[in-house]
């Protein structure tokens, strides 16, 4: 189990989506290659080589390509899955060299068809030049995570995106 106690938490955010946990959890963990239909600042997510296998698990690994501050560039950025609890809870942490977030998925049933998305950004990386590019960096992104999950919840409700059936 990951300790996020000793962590400087960066972000918080919840959200209540109208479907089933499983479809929830389905769609943002299982099929996160797809991330970037609702994830902004997200070009692309890759899984790396010998990680293709569908579905999210311990140890995968992904190779994020995102739109650099002031979508300026891109970003290439390494993240494993840190974290594995089927409907429950995922993390991953991203490997780069300034920032090392952690992304930390919470889901939980309010009833059969509501479920609580609680996400969290957590650091561990406490360097003071490294605390002032996450602060720079983070102001920035938060500003794209709040429309994301927005969008994610909005195509989970309008029932527009595949999940298991």
């Amino acid at each position: 189990m990951i300790n996020t106690e000793n962590m400087r938490l960066l972000y918080k955010e919840s959200l209540v989506i109208n479907r089933p946990i499983a479809d929830v959890f389905y769609y943002l963990g299982h099929t996160f290659e797809n991330a970037d239909t609702w994830l902004y600042g997200c070009k692309k997510i890759k899984a790396y080589r010998g990680h293709e296998r569908f579905g999210m698990r311990l140890g995968k690994k992904y190779m994020r390509y995102g739109g650099g501050p002031f979508k300026i560039g891109t970003m290439v950025m390494e993240e494993e899955v840190i974290l594995f609890e089927e409907n429950k809870r995922f993390m991953l942490k991203t490997f780069s060299d300034a920032l090392q977030p952690y992304w930390d998925y919470h889901f939980t049933k309010v009833d059969e068809n509501t479920t609580r998305w609680e996400y969290f950004v957590y650091s561990d990386n406490n360097k003071w030049k490294d605390r002032l590019f996450q602060r720079i960096f983070f102001g920035i992104a938060i500003k794209r995570l709040v429309p994301a999950h927005l969008k994610a919840r909005d195509l989970l409700e309008s029932n527009s995106v595949l999940v298991e059936g």
